[in-house]
């Protein structure tokens, strides 16, 4: 590692450990998080345990990013986690979800200063939580690691897998930049979709996240050919990449709509396809609290979406959008085709989805965010914001619904 220079700086320093910023969902979440927070209190530093990532250009201008550029499996990168943590003298290690726990417990047990905060964002699969992570997470007690989770589900999964109780584990949901998302333009409108080869008065209904079994992109396409026949205007837009890429294009070769599915690839930024498209399915599995269903809210479309992780707390069904089963093909195209079949109720999940998205802003989470690091930094307000139960009082209004849905 070359000789790091440290500046004079009087503010505790934040160690942010993540696998690397190449533009997932969790980092595009923490790129944006950073960019949104108060500064002024606490220093932060981005660690990554692989390449750095195209989203490292994005980055504040004084949050430092060290890559360390692992290849697989190392037995010894915690050990350079633990030189930075001694280097900036670092408060608070918090390793991005599970992946990076184990090496997380270990450099703050060797580096002292830094009390690690594991964080829980969710998982690539239904199944438990391996045991390795469970090992890590018997460990992190023992350590008296903090514990997060970005939704009320993942505090859950915690509590049943790990053994964890409720006030063990602060919830600090994900945030929406409302300014990023404004109504279309209809010139833009009109050229992203031309982009497609897609006309005017298409039906465009988009679906943004990893192209990965837990996603279920194969159950959209489904219901997308059960409606063509009736519904020739509808087109399906996936936004993301993964291991199923070629899969899903013969998929649609077999069921002969190639040319009402376009696989867009990773964007950074997705807000012109939103305000382009008609409505916003999430078809998953699993989801924690979902950015992209926060983003589809925001951009006013209205949303189907299934029954998973937080999505029935930040969605009311039949109010913000349609709340569906999840692993049911028909049901999608149930739900697509009654909004293609009303515009008024389009309209009208599309006001009060972006209304109710707003109590979800990303300015909300990064002032939750400030005041539970300054917490663990400033002894003497030492989660002073934080609620007992660990739920953050800036998401107050959905606390009764919050408690009835996780009884």
């Amino acid at each position: 590692m070359a000789a790091l220079i440290r500046p004079i700086d009087p503010r505790p320093v934040v160690v942010h450990l993540i696998n690397s910023l190449d533009g997932g969902g969790t980092q595009c979440a923490l790129v944006r998080l950073l960019r949104a927070m108060d500064h002024r209190t606490n220093r932060h530093v981005v660690v990554t345990l692989r390449d750095a990532g195209i989203l490292t250009t994005q980055l504040p201008d004084d949050v430092s990013c060290h890559a360390l550029g692992t290849a697989g499996t190392s037995r010894t990168v915690w050990w350079k986690v633990a030189r930075i943590i001694r280097f900036w003298n670092a408060s608070v290690l918090h390793a991005r979800n599970t992946s990076c726990w184990a090496d997380a417990i270990m450099a703050a047990t060797m580096a002292r200063s830094a009390t690690p905060v594991l964080s829980f964002h969710g998982s690539e699969t239904t199944r438990p939580l391996s045991k390795r992570v469970r090992r890590v997470g018997r460990l992190a007690r023992c350590l008296r690691a903090k514990w997060t989770s970005v939704s009320y589900s993942g505090r859950r999964q915690l509590c049943t897998q790990m053994g964890l109780t409720e006030s063990m584990v602060d919830v600090l949901p994900n945030g929406v930049d409302l300014d990023r998302f404004t109504k279309p333009i209809e010139s833009n409108r009109t050229s992203f979709r031309a982009g497609y080869q897609w006309d005017d008065d298409a039906f465009v209904v988009v679906a943004v996240g990893s192209l990965t079994e837990i996603k279920r992109p194969d159950l959209l396409i489904d219901a997308v050919a059960s409606l063509s026949p009736a519904l020739p205007k509808l087109k399906l837009l996936f936004i993301g990449t993964g291991p199923l890429v070629d899969v899903l294009r013969d998929q649609t070769r077999s069921l002969g709509i190639e040319s009402a599915v376009r696989f867009s690839g990773w964007q950074n930024d997705v807000s012109t396809a939103l305000a382009a498209a008609d409505a916003f399915v999430c078809a998953s599995d699993y989801e924690g609290m979902s950015n992209a269903l926060l983003e589809a809210m925001a951009a006013g479309l209205p949303v189907v979406a299934t029954d998973v992780g937080d999505n029935a707390i930040v969605l009311r069904s039949g109010i913000d959008g349609i709340l569906a089963p999840p692993g049911s093909a028909r049901v999608l195209a149930d739900a697509i085709k009654s909004l293609v079949a009303s515009p008024s109720l389009r309209r009208a999940l599309s006001a009060s989805a972006r209304d109710r998205v707003r109590s979800l802003s990303l300015q909300r989470t990064s002032n939750a965010y400030d005041a539970y690091y300054e917490g663990m930094t400033t002894p003497a307000r030492r989660y002073s914001a934080i609620h007992k139960n660990g739920q953050n009082p800036e998401f107050h209004p959905w606390r009764k619904f919050v408690a009835s849905r996780t009884r």
